[in-house]
């Protein structure tokens, strides 16, 4: 796991910067450009979904499963970052 906040002084802000969404559907994906406004803190943690659905028991093909268990692992890592996100700033929304 891994956390880091960009530098968005004004200095710095000469270019603009963005974090990218990726979306993966087989073997398509896209990446849509998202800009950044502010700085804001990161969490990254690797899920390698093969070894995941072997652990949990669920096919790679359930996209329910997947989804399920994804959206769990967010609110776990967000969870256990209570310096980085307040209540008032992050609720998820389903």
């Amino acid at each position: 796991m891994s956390t880091f906040g960009p530098d968005l002084s004004l200095a710095n802000l000469s270019f603009s910067r963005h974090v990218g969404l990726i979306q993966v559907h087989g073997k398509e994906y896209s990446l849509k450009p998202l800009p950044l406004r502010t700085a804001r803190p990161f969490v990254l943690e690797e899920v390698v979904l093969s070894e995941i659905a072997e652990e949990e028991g669920f096919e790679l093909e359930d996209q329910m499963e997947i989804t399920k268990y994804l959206r769990s692992r967010v609110i776990i890592v967000i969870s256990s970052q209570p310096n980085l996100y307040s209540a008032s700033s992050w609720s998820p929304t389903y």
